[in-house]
């Protein structure tokens, strides 16, 4: 699960971060792995698919991610076959993926860590709807309490509150670096207003969908 060393950290979070759309939303979501399994899971919040009401139809042909290809600011399309598995939290805004047919789209693997809260400064990746690029943003945050993430970062300008900044940033995972490597520790779903804060999902929030 250890990253190449010649990679950097950031380059490493931008490819397997993506950009995720259904006919009911759009958003962010991350490919993980496991060590024991071929599987990559695509992680993302629920209402990422169903909509913020989590009221949408959703077919597998309906979602299409676009994965960051190397070194270029293009993607590459993934559109869920029939062989992959949609897992949707009853109770929490969870949803997983399993993905089978993504054999052409190189993902790195990215070691995991189950932790609520510890001092060390984390950032996360995604694809804000203000940002027109779509080339992706880092914010750098803070764990500040259990399961919630604060940045000292502005997220709101002059003409934009921060609530319409920040659409789009659900799903986005939240990664540490430790010893140079980049370590997935959460992944948010909620900002938390005001005060800068954003709601995330530990590790074991996000492992129980699949149990």
């Amino acid at each position: 699960m250890g990253t190449q060393s010649t990679d950097n950290h950031f380059d490493i979070v931008k490819r397997i971060t993506c950009r995720v759309e259904t006919p009911n939303a759009s958003g962010t979501g991350i490919f993980l792995s496991t060590p024991d399994s071929d599987d990559k899971y695509f992680v993302t919040a629920k209402h990422c698919l169903l909509g913020k009401k989590f009221d949408g139809d959703l077919q597998n042909k309906d979602i299409t991610l676009f994965v960051p290809l190397t070194d270029k600011e293009i993607f590459s399309t993934i559109t869920l076959d029939h062989n992959s598995r949609i897992y949707l939290s009853t109770d929490l805004d969870i949803a997983i993926i399993v993905v089978s047919n993504h054999s052409d789209v190189e993902i790195p693997n990215i070691p995991l860590l189950d932790v609520r809260w510890f001092q060390q400064e984390c950032f996360f990746r995604g694809y804000p709807h203000a940002d027109e690029s779509q080339a992706g943003v880092n914010i750098f945050v803070n764990f500040v309490d259990n399961n919630i993430v604060t940045t000292l970062n502005p997220l709101e300008t002059y003409d934009t509150v921060s609530h319409d900044n920040c659409d789009g940033f659900s799903g986005s995972g939240v990664f540490s670096v430790i010893d140079n490597d980049p370590y997935f520790v959460g992944l948010l779903y909620e900002l938390k207003e005001p005060f800068r804060r954003f709601n995330i999902y530990n590790l074991s929030q996000i492992n129980s969908l699949l149990t």
